[in-house]
């Protein structure tokens, strides 16, 4: 992004909505920052719906509050935006609300030009190719994930997580955490084995730090920045380490590798390789209630990967 000069602009015209999970931001901050630095600003201001209130909020609050390319949030309908709009930015592939419902209003095609789920393109791709639509001719910038200053212990740590939002907690979730720990370690007794993420995920799990449901996500960014290895379902966590370049195995079920998995190098994907696997985006993903996917991808499997990546 180009840098701000004191001839710059103090006010971006420059809009964009967002509401849907964090790894959909990871995945959108490269569209973001180039959006930004089409404004003489070079800040965008952020536009998302007010009555948004789940597991997902306070770490938005917390993610934006530490985005330098973020001028301000507007929570609408409850807070309204009066200034000039220069761009509008928004996806197709995004949650609802009164606050998409006005970006649709203000241009129509802005965020449905691209049939995004009927492609084979990469959702990162999708959105900088929305921005490119908008004019923006520059490079694709990399991805920005912000990191908490602190005293969270770091040391050559194991990271495990088993996260999921809502519906897809089935599909993605991986049953055998428990065991994976104690084999990790007796394997690998020199590194801590720590669980990070949210709600009830590996409640349980036989770790050595547990920071599940304790830590801003800036901080689990800190935890994943300094891990030896990241053992995560297709979740957030996922796409923070390797938007950090961390060493991670990702585990997949039904989701789809092509579409929103890891774009780093960095990350090695561990499947079961079902016949009805990958599901998403078909009746199948919605109605099922025992993802064999993930059930059938054994512990033993994993440590194969593992012992490879280590």
């Amino acid at each position: 992004m180009a840098k701000r000069t004191a001839k710059q602009s103090t006010e971006s015209r420059t809009l964009a909505y967002f509401k849907n999970g964090i790894g959909n931001w990871v995945l959108m901050t490269p569209a973001l920052q180039a959006l930004a630095s089409m404004d003489a600003s070079g800040k965008i201001v952020l536009v998302s719906d007010s009555a948004w209130e789940d597991s997902r909020t306070q770490a938005f609050r917390d993610l934006w509050a530490a985005t330098p390319w973020i001028e301000r949030v507007v929570w609408y309908p409850k807070e309204t935006y009066k200034g000039e709009i220069a761009r509008a930015f928004y996806s197709k592939h995004s949650e609802g609300g009164d606050a998409l419902t006005w970006f649709q209003n203000l241009d129509p095609n802005a965020g449905n030009q691209i049939n995004w789920v009927g492609t084979l393109m990469h959702e990162h791709d999708y959105y900088i190719e929305i921005v490119r639509r908008l004019g923006y001719k520059g490079p694709v910038p990399a991805q920005f994930v912000p990191v908490a200053e602190g005293s969270v212990t770091l040391d050559q740590n194991i990271v495990l997580c088993n996260g999921a939002f809502g519906k897809m907690q089935t599909q993605k979730h991986w049953p055998h955490f428990d065991e994976l720990a104690k084999v990790l370690r007796l394997a690998y007794p020199k590194h801590q084995i720590v669980s990070v993420g949210n709600g009830s995920e590996l409640r349980g799990c036989p770790v050595d730090i547990d920071h599940v449901g304790k830590l801003k996500i800036t901080e689990t960014a800190r935890v994943l920045r300094g891990a030896k290895l990241v053992i995560t379902t297709d979740t957030a966590v996922m796409h923070i380490a390797d938007a950090l370049k961390c060493k991670t195995l990702a585990l997949f079920g039904g989701t789809i590798v092509s579409k929103n998995g890891p774009i780093n190098g960095t990350t090695v994907i561990a499947r079961s390789y079902q016949r009805c696997q990958p599901c998403q985006y078909t009746p199948l993903f919605e109605s099922c209630a025992d993802a064999r996917c993930m059930r059938e991808l054994s512990v033993g499997e994993v440590m194969g990967y593992v012992r490879n990546i280590l």
